[in-house]
């Protein structure tokens, strides 16, 4: 295997892999990003390992939560709907929907606190007293 020349070798890996797992040391993790800036070569490998590592867990991820949604799926009880359950529901509904509606017509139409106090001391002017008799015929001709 060294051979090729684009191949990572297995002590890089296992360091590449235990630096992003963060497993090392905080020395051991302030040497390892030195020797990534001063090593082009080295910070190309790792680049690479790490593209691959996370393509892995991605699908390791996607493997896992399909499983979830299989266990999930036949886990799910199967409900049948009762026509005669959901009859008595209808009406119930409708007459609450009824009554709140007519309660907003009540209460959007309902007159202010002036036109209620304005209502309560209102009397009507009785006019001025006029003393021409109990006839309501006025034929002045």
């Amino acid at each position: 295997m060294d051979n090729y020349p684009k191949y990572i070798s297995e002590q890089q890996q296992e360091l590449f892999e235990s630096y992003l797992m963060e497993e090392m040391s905080v020395q051991e993790q302030q040497s390892f990003e030195a020797n990534l800036i001063d090593n082009l070569d080295l910070q190309k490998a790792f680049n690479e390992f790490k593209a691959l590592f996370e393509t892995v867990e991605e699908v390791g991820l996607r493997k896992k939560l399909e499983n979830f949604h299989n266990t999930v799926e036949e886990k799910t009880p199967v409900r049948s709907l009762n026509p005669l359950k959901n009859r008595f529901n209808y009406p119930v509904a409708a007459s609450i929907v009824i009554l709140i509606s007519i309660g907003g017509f009540w209460w959007i139409n309902r007159p202010s606190s002036n036109e209620r106090l304005f209502n309560e001391y209102y009397k009507q002017d009785p006019g001025l007293p006029t003393v021409m008799g109990n006839n309501d015929n006025y034929d002045w001709l």
